[in-house]
């Protein structure tokens, strides 16, 4: 298990989000179960309406978790 705290500042701005990552064999590999949320905003982000913030960010989590699968599948396929 591991827990985060990320803290972005900007001009005029901040947003804080906490998470957890829980890890588990599943017998032939790990399984990652995680969880964020938004624990401040301020300044101008506090202003932008809850859908559009949680849009953005699910799209930036997406694109995370796909850059890891394709670093986890080249150290595979380079093993």
């Amino acid at each position: 298990m591991a827990s985060f705290q990320l803290v972005n500042r900007l001009p005029g701005a901040t947003l804080t989000v906490a998470g957890r990552f829980e890890f588990t064999d599943d017998g032939i590999g790990t399984y990652v179960v995680w969880s964020a949320e938004v624990v401040e905003r301020t300044g101008l982000i506090k202003m932008m309406p809850q859908a559009v913030l949680r849009a953005q960010i699910e799209t930036e989590l997406a694109d995370l978790w796909n850059g890891v699968r394709r670093q986890l599948d080249e150290t595979l396929a380079g093993s």
